[in-house]
């Protein structure tokens, strides 16, 4: 049986309506239970601070997005972000929940509707159900349906009440937002302070690790003698020297000075960081108040031949004793955790160690010390308690091992690039004394190859020179000098005036002494005591800035100086007989 096409359209006009009230109840009442939940979970956080949510870091990217700038959550437009971030999330959950599950009514479930609110008597109800059905009535219902259906509104069978179904959703969102604002975070348990905490350990060691990178991607990952600016500047002086002629000092000595200043600009370059201090200073000598380390002073001298193999190795075992405390993760037995404290230990002594010498011979601006430093913030980090914190800790720390390997690789070919440049230098002035006295002939350099053939060759010819002006004529009678006394003429009149040096006379050292036995000049010796003892006194602020003591022991020499009575003792010598006489 055909139906007709009027009551199908109301039938179909119904159900949809019927369904998208179904969505509209489901989603009501899920926006009111999520906004419920959300609003007690706020209240929870806020009052008691026990759960930390990571709704700051959403703030700051949502604010990001939609061109807010924001501090944290404490002020208003981060928290006006978090609030609408609360919102659309509850709505947006909502919104998926209800369209996969809502009320799906039927054409029967429309047509009761219909007969329900026009009174007709299950009319509609039995047209949904004439193609089950035998007899001879169902043109006749066919007929009266399709009578009622001209007078059938839809949208009054089903009204669709959307300003007074929101009402209540609406209510619920304001009320959540109302909370975010206004409710204040309390921290009675020191949750929130300890989440702080961890999240800045965080955020520093993110800032900490992307500076690692970058300075891993600056440096270079040869290992040659030099660094190429140096050979280069080895080899123009080479070709210098091997340009040079005797018939022509002038251009030699322009050539030279060239040379000199090239080689000294780089000296100064690779000298940014006073490495050649360090290189300088012996290694035995200990500041006081400084422990000794047997490491430190190896690694030390190591440094002054231009190697820092051994360090390389301190930080390599840092790295193996990392990849075993990292196979401990997880891990909560008593035998874990001691062999988890024993490594923790152990890398910090080591990375002391280490810092010890950078401290001691590189100043703090160097990349090694800035390096070791991240270490150190990175070790800190690994012993907070929070695993997130400690894994990613653990990682950064690795990275910064395998970057402070690059720095004293770094280090030690700048170590041999001065002691280079030092020899090259000092070649260079030597060939312009050479050329001074007219001696620069490059052709008895066709056989030299390295800077120290040109270096040896010249401290041989340099040699060669001072001989020769010491076996000059004199005046003197004496030496290998062959003339006699020069002749003086008191009759020409000259300028000179004879005149008293004003210097300051000043506490210096003894040259001779001879002990004189009779009674000496009454008072002279006390008063030479105390000029010596005020003299010291005087002098002690100026000698401790100079051996650099530490701040702790410096009020003790103080002390011990200014106690030194300045009356010279009855026995001392200054008042005995035996006194020396100066």
């Amino acid at each position: 049986m055909t139906t007709l096409s009027g009551p199908d359209a109301v039938l179909s006009r119904v159900t949809s309506r019927l369904r998208w009230a179904g969505f509209g109840r489901r989603l009501s009442t899920l926006i009111l239970s999520i906004s419920t939940a959300v609003g007690v979970a706020v209240l929870f956080v806020r009052l008691t601070g026990l759960v930390s949510l990571p709704l700051d870091e959403m703030v700051t990217s949502t604010a990001g997005l939609i061109g807010i700038q924001t501090i944290g959550v404490a002020d208003w437009a981060g928290l006006g972000v978090l609030a609408v971030i609360l919102l659309l999330g509850a709505v947006a959950v909502s919104l998926l929940i209800a369209a996969c599950w809502h009320d799906r009514p039927t054409r029967s479930d429309a047509a009761r509707v219909i007969d329900r609110h026009h009174g007709t008597k299950d009319l509609f109800l039995t047209l949904t159900l004439l193609d089950g059905s035998a007899g001879n009535y169902q043109p006749l219902v066919a007929r009266n349906a399709i009578t009622r259906s001209t007078s059938i509104q839809p949208a009054l069978v089903v009204p669709l009440p959307l300003s007074r179904g929101s009402r209540k959703p609406g209510i619920a969102l304001a009320v959540v937002a109302l909370l975010v604002l206004v409710v204040p975070q309390f921290d009675p348990f020191d949750e929130v302070a300890r989440a702080d905490e961890i999240k800045q350990q965080r955020t520093a060691l993110e800032r900490e690790a992307r500076k690692t990178k970058v300075r891993a991607e600056q440096l270079s990952d040869d290992e040659d003698e030099n660094s190429p600016q140096v050979k280069q500047a080895i080899d123009e002086l080479k070709a210098a020297l091997k340009k040079m002629a005797t018939a022509a000092p002038d251009t030699n000595r322009k050539l030279l000075n060239q040379q000199r200043k090239k080689l000294g600009d780089l000296h100064k370059m690779a000298d940014a960081h006073k490495l050649k201090q360090t290189l300088n200073r012996t290694t035995n000598d200990q500041k006081f108040g400084q422990i000794d380390s047997p490491k430190v002073e190896k690694w030390s001298k190591e440094l002054q031949e231009g190697s820092t193999d051994n360090l390389k190795k301190e930080l390599e075992s840092i790295k193996k004793d990392l990849e075993k405390l990292s196979k401990l993760d997880g891990d909560n037995s008593p035998e874990a955790e001691k062999k988890r404290s024993e490594l923790t230990q152990k890398m910090q002594k080591k990375l002391r160690d280490i810092q010890s010498f950078a401290s001691e011979k590189l100043d703090d601006k160097h990349p090694l010390t800035a390096a070791l430093k991240r270490a150190k913030q990175q070790m800190k980090a690994m012993q907070s308690g929070d695993k997130e914190l400690a894994k990613s800790a653990q990682k950064h720390l690795s990275e910064t091992m395998e970057l402070a390997k690059q720095e004293l690789q770094e280090l030690s070919q700048t170590a041999r690039d001065l002691q280079e440049l030092e020899k090259a230098i000092e070649t260079a002035r030597m060939a312009q004394k050479a050329n001074e006295n007219g001696q620069a002939d490059s052709e008895m350099l066709e056989s030299a190859e390295t800077l120290d053939d040109y270096r040896e060759f010249y401290q041989q010819l340099t040699e060669q020179l001072g001989q020769q002006m010491s076996e000059g004529d004199g005046t003197g009678n004496r030496g290998f000098g062959k003339g006699g006394e020069v002749p003086e003429d008191d009759s020409v009149k000259t300028k000179f005036t004879s005149e008293i040096s004003k210097s300051a006379l000043t506490a210096g050292k003894v040259l001779l002494s001879l002990k004189t036995k009779g009674q000496s000049d009454s008072g002279d010796a006390q008063q030479k005591y105390r000029k010596n003892v005020k003299a010291i006194k005087q002098g002690v602020s100026e000698a401790i800035d100079k051996e650099e003591i530490p701040k702790g022991y410096i009020e003790g020499i103080k002390k011990y100086f200014q106690s030194l009575d300045e009356t010279a003792p009855a026995n001392s010598p200054a008042n005995s007989d035996d006194a020396p006489k100066k």
